[in-house]
């Protein structure tokens, strides 16, 4: 008993002395991943906020209503959540505070004035349960801290592809007749291909669709490094899909981006399911578009229809 008491007090002290401070430290590197992924959060918050007030206008079924409520409400609190997280002060808590009751409780444990055997029980109760709760709180900072080393990695990945951009528009310049783009490449939703503006897609309120998300290359030649995108707005909940990416912007709009490295002549790349819910009827613009190595920018408007 008394050799597994001092591997715990080891183990408290050495919370408190070293890895507290290392992650503090860890944090401090990661502050500005942090504070993207705190406004990306805010935002995410502040959209589902005015998506479950329009839900409470809506005159549908009770029903609709609760489902689409709880699923806002669960992203709500899970922003929510997060956010508490992002905080610098917060943080320190978090990471301080359990450790330090632990501690204490501990140290009482110890002291030959508590003699009362019944009250050394709870004294080291407490520390045990602080501890396991500094443990949780440790590992959802890190789970954070993981977030934002990936934000900044992904910030670090559009830069490089801004800069890869500018420089094969400084090489296209100067190889003026190098090579000619493609054009007949599209965004296929479920069994709708965007070839123009103006083409209509229909979806009911309300309920969670899985549209079949594929890249179609109907040109001969090799389509490279291609990326696929469409903006939503924030009338609809959109979860990440699995091979693609998800962004929010400032005004709350839902960016889904596509990539395919190469796509062969008259050849269609499947890149996975997108799963949307509309939360509002109405007709609705949205902006698709098409980019990559050997293909200018291809900016088509997609009408979907809510009913």
């Amino acid at each position: 008993m008394g050799e597994s008491l001092k591997l715990y007090a080891g183990l408290v002290l050495a919370y408190l002395g070293i890895v507290a401070p290392l992650f503090v430290i860890l944090l401090s590197i990661f502050r500005e991943g942090s504070r993207q992924l705190a406004d990306q959060y805010e935002k995410e918050k502040t959209a589902t906020e005015q998506n479950i007030r329009e839900q409470l206008q809506k005159d549908i079924k009770i029903e609709d209503i609760a489902t689409a409520l709880r699923k806002l409400r669960q992203n709500k609190r899970k922003a929510a959540s997060r956010l508490k997280y992002l905080n610098p002060k917060e943080q320190l808590i978090r990471l301080f505070l359990p450790p330090l009751i632990s501690f204490f409780a501990l140290s009482a444990f110890f002291f030959p004035s508590v003699n009362v055997w019944g009250f050394k029980v709870l004294l080291l109760s407490v520390s045990i349960c602080a501890f396991l709760y500094a443990i949780y709180e440790l590992s959802m900072l890190l789970s954070v801290t993981v977030e934002a080393i990936e934000k900044i990695d992904d910030e670090k990945r559009v830069t490089n592809q801004k800069a890869l951009q500018l420089l094969a528009a400084l090489v296209e310049v100067a190889q003026k007749n190098a090579e000619i783009f493609l054009e007949k490449v599209y965004l296929k939703l479920g069994d709708k291909i965007v070839s123009k503006d103006g083409d209509e897609i229909t979806l009911p309120v309300d309920k969670k669709v899985e549209l079949k998300a594929s890249i179609v290359n109907s040109d001969e030649r090799l389509a490279k490094n291609v990326e696929a995108g469409i903006m939503f707005p924030s009338q609809f909940i959109i979860e990440k899909p699995a091979n693609g990416k998800l962004y929010i912007d400032e005004d709350g709009n839902q960016i889904v981006r596509f990539e395919g490295e190469m796509i062969h002549g008259n050849t269609a790349l499947q890149t996975g399911k997108l799963a949307v819910t509309p939360l509002k009827k109405a007709d609705y613009e949205l902006r698709t578009w098409i980019k990559g190595e050997n293909i200018k920018t291809i900016i088509r408007k997609v009408k979907l229809v809510v009913e």
